[in-house]
């Protein structure tokens, strides 16, 4: 068993990677202006609900030792950089202000409703 302070150091690496995972895939769709980024964030979001029902799903069957430090460096480390709650907020908020209420709302729908849909069919497809 690990000591809090190494386990927090674990899922401080692991959500670093994550964030520099979400950057990289920013940047590579944003830089040739492929996709808004509205788009990119909702596609991460709605990949890592999937990724999270999945490993939480699978993980559950596991039931060894280290399925806890998995969980602590994957899903609260790796994913939680991964997926951004701020980021969505600010989306959010800014179509809401500059008179985009439409796509606003779609988006803020997508992910509430998409993330929980993937995250529902991870744990089924781990199942």
């Amino acid at each position: 068993m690990l000591t809090p302070f190494v386990t927090t150091l674990m899922i401080g690496f692991g959500g670093g990677i994550g964030a520099a995972t979400r950057f990289l895939i920013y940047f590579f769709l944003d830089r040739g202006r492929l996709w808004p980024q509205w788009k990119i964030l909702l596609c991460i979001n709605l990949l890592g609900s999937l990724a999270i029902g999945f490993l939480s799903g699978f993980l559950l069957k596991m039931h060894a030792d280290y399925s806890q430090l998995i969980t602590d460096v994957l899903l609260t480390g790796f994913l939680g950089g991964f997926t951004t709650f701020s980021a969505f907020m600010i989306e959010s908020t800014e179509g809401l202000q500059n008179k985009r209420a439409r796509g606003a709302v779609l988006f803020i729908t997508l992910s509430i409703v998409g993330g929980v849909a993937l995250a529902w069919l991870g744990q089924r497809i781990s199942a």
